[in-house]
């Protein structure tokens, strides 16, 4: 099965206290993004790899990828929606995996999961159970525990079929997503959800 990933490499990096765009941070002497498009880049069923970056990088993102004739580039947005918004109109394939751009640790057994996900669900995003106890706080105050089995942390590559995605990302990403997965909300059921398959990564990122 053909599909085509879109990398997302616009942001701001506002909480990483770096000057500088993160994904381009070195980890063995390789930007995070370059890591992080590895393994669409080795895997022949990825045909297109849309880079999304900030139109003054671009020329920085040419040098990384110049030689990876499946990379294209994408100007991103002022928001995440916009800027995976602006590379679904260069989408041209029947599936399509999202990834953040400064995720370089995840498996090829979670990609190929999804991926193989896909061609029975319309659309797959991995998750990591909560460990932690969460609670739920207004004014300074604790007004409620959540329970833990019910909620997920959402990770990426998210595998979608492209003319569901394309229908709905005008709408608030989350909101589509909420939509068919968590108004039935118990970790069995969103399994089962709409034709979504929730998928626990095997390799959970450190």
């Amino acid at each position: 099965m053909k599909y085509q990933a879109i990398l997302l490499a616009a942001g701001n990096s506002s909480r990483s206290s770096l000057p500088y765009n993160k994904v381009l941070h070195l980890i063995e002497n390789k930007p995070i993004i370059y890591l992080s498009a590895s393994n669409f880049i080795n895997d022949e069923r990825c045909n297109k790899i849309l880079l999304v970056c900030k139109e003054e990088e671009l020329d920085l993102f040419k040098s990384i990828f110049n030689e990876i004739k499946k990379v294209s580039y994408v100007i991103g947005g002022t928001t995440r929606q916009e800027s995976v918004n602006n590379a679904l109109t260069c989408v041209d394939s029947e599936y399509v995996l999202i990834h953040d751009g400064a995720r370089p640790y995840y498996s090829n057994v979670l990609l190929n999961d999804i991926v193989n996900e896909l061609s029975v669900h319309n659309a797959v995003i991995p998750v990591i159970k909560v460990v932690d106890t969460l609670k739920v706080v207004k004014d300074n105050k604790v007004v409620k525990t959540l329970n833990r089995e019910e909620v997920v942390r959402v990770q990426t590559p998210q595998g979608f079929k492209t003319s569901l995605i394309k229908s709905n990302v005008l709408e608030n990403i989350v909101g589509f997503l909420s939509k068919y997965i968590i108004s039935d909300f118990s970790f069995e059921t969103i399994k089962k959800a709409s034709g979504f398959k929730l998928i626990p990564p095997s390799s959970p990122p450190p």
